[in-house]
């Protein structure tokens, strides 16, 4: 992989409200942007373990990133390996029919990180020399248990443990060193059912647990402009439940909808400080809440054509957040669209297919205090093209499309919490693109 991008960086209300795309001023002067270099390679060995059901994959990767923000220039070559084994099997216990699947893993990171000071693009004193590492090791227990006919039950149970290094060769050896070292580790179970009410009408219910830390980009990236990691940055946990319905109607429709609830603790916000505006930092609000529901359908229609409709509805808010002893406990958690619809009409006659698209996106909150938001909008995509041609001793899919057909103007992103005000990121007008897919069929 090989990258090379401009960031035109974020805008505020006052230029999106005129229909501005620019890139911001100060971005274009210190030349923000990223250049990738990555390489991965990954083998995957599959058969029988002691008369069990065995997998082993591993993987490399070799990245390479310079990247360039108003404040300063990043440059990282990270290096990351990692071998993930599991095994399963069924047995039945007291006439009761049973699949379980264990497994462990263990990845590796190693990240050499250099900032300097951004001078107009060009690079100027170094402010950070450290090398990061981390190790993640996990391993799972999953059950799967045929109570009934139909009544499946299944569990799960994961540990992880993670560790984070940090070694300061800026100032190696002295007072200032900010060299040191964060763990983080979780016990997550998960527990579901599932019941074939009258076929094919199926309820279905889960309770999970999940821990999600931050990058070693979070824990570097400190507010107060020290080296080393954030020591107050923590995990955020996660206690997600959701139950639901699925089933088909004359085998034409397929339909789910699924209400949920997640308790986050320890959420991860984002946000910015005055002196480094461009760089996002980020810490962590004492509780959330986010509970919504899902729905989506299928239908098969006469003469090749198919169509596809979603909904999702997400009330996503702080219970407990007290940012510079601001009570935010009630506040729509930025970033999060309480509404989202989407549908998409295909058909295929042969080896051709046509398909349009259409999305709406509610209003977005930008800030912790929901002070701004962005606007709702909607977008029309057209995408057609062919599936396996025959080229000789190639199979070849082209395709090509039209994004943002009716050349609306909307916010693909945003920046929560941005200093300045600068919260939105404008999205690309009507764009047209063209590719092909190929495939070396062997003789």
């Amino acid at each position: 992989l090989n990258k090379d991008a401009d960031n035109p960086g974020s805008l505020p209300d006052s230029l999106v409200a005129a229909g501005s795309r620019q890139a911001w001023g100060f971005n274009v002067i210190q030349d923000a942007g990223e250049e990738v270099n990555q390489g991965r390679l990954g083998v995957t060995w599959e058969g029988p373990i002691a008369g069990t059901r065995g997998e082993v994959s591993g993987y490399g990767i070799l990245r390479s990133l310079t990247n360039p923000i108003p404040p300063t220039i990043i440059e990282l070559d990270r290096l990351a390996t990692g071998l993930r084994g599991q095994i399963r099997d069924g047995l039945a216990l007291g006439g009761v029919a049973l699949e379980w699947t264990g497994g462990a893993s263990l990845d590796f990171q190693r990240d050499d990180r250099l900032n300097f000071e951004n001078d107009g693009g060009e690079v100027g004193p170094i402010t950070l020399d450290q090398l990061e590492r981390v190790r993640a090791l996990a391993g799972y227990l999953q059950l799967h248990a045929d109570l009934h006919p139909r009544l499946e039950l299944q569990g799960g149970l994961r540990y992880d443990h993670f560790r984070f290094e940090a070694e300061d060769r800026f100032a190696p050896g002295t007072p200032e060193d900010a060299s040191g070292s964060r763990a983080m580790d979780a016990l997550s179970p998960s527990l579901g059912v599932e019941v074939d009410v009258v076929r094919p009408l199926g309820l279905f219910a889960n309770v999970s647990t999940s821990i999600e830390t931050p990058t070693t980009t979070e824990l570097a990236n400190r507010p107060d402009g020290a080296r080393g990691f954030n020591p107050d940055l923590e995990a955020q946990r996660t206690l997600a439940v959701e139950a639901g319905v699925r089933g088909e109607v004359a085998r034409r429709i397929r339909y789910e909808v699924t209400g949920y609830r997640a308790e986050v603790d320890d959420q991860l916000v984002p946000f910015e400080v005055p002196t480094q505006p461009g760089r996002t930092f980020f810490r962590n609000a004492g509780s959330s809440e986010h509970i919504g529901a899902e729905a989506f359908v299928r239908a098969v229609l006469p003469r090749g054509v198919t169509a596809r409709a979603s909904y999702t509805r997400t009330a996503a808010e702080f219970v407990d957040y007290t940012p510079e002893g601001a009570d935010l406990g009630g506040m729509r958690i930025p970033g999060v669209a309480p509404n989202q619809l989407s549908a998409r009409l295909r058909g295929e006659r042969g080896p051709g297919w046509i398909e349009i698209a259409w999305e709406w996106v509610d209003e977005i909150p930008v800030n912790d205090t929901n002070t701004a938001h962005t606007e709702a909008y909607s977008l029309l995509d057209l995408r057609f093209g062919a599936r396996d041609v025959q080229l000789g001793s190639f199979e070849a899919s082209p395709f090509a499309g039209i994004r943002n057909l009716t050349d609306e103007f909307y916010t693909t992103a945003v920046t929560p919490n941005a200093f300045g005000g600068r919260y939105f990121e404008p999205g690309p007008g009507r764009t047209a693109y063209l590719g092909i897919r190929a495939a070396w069929i062997r003789p």
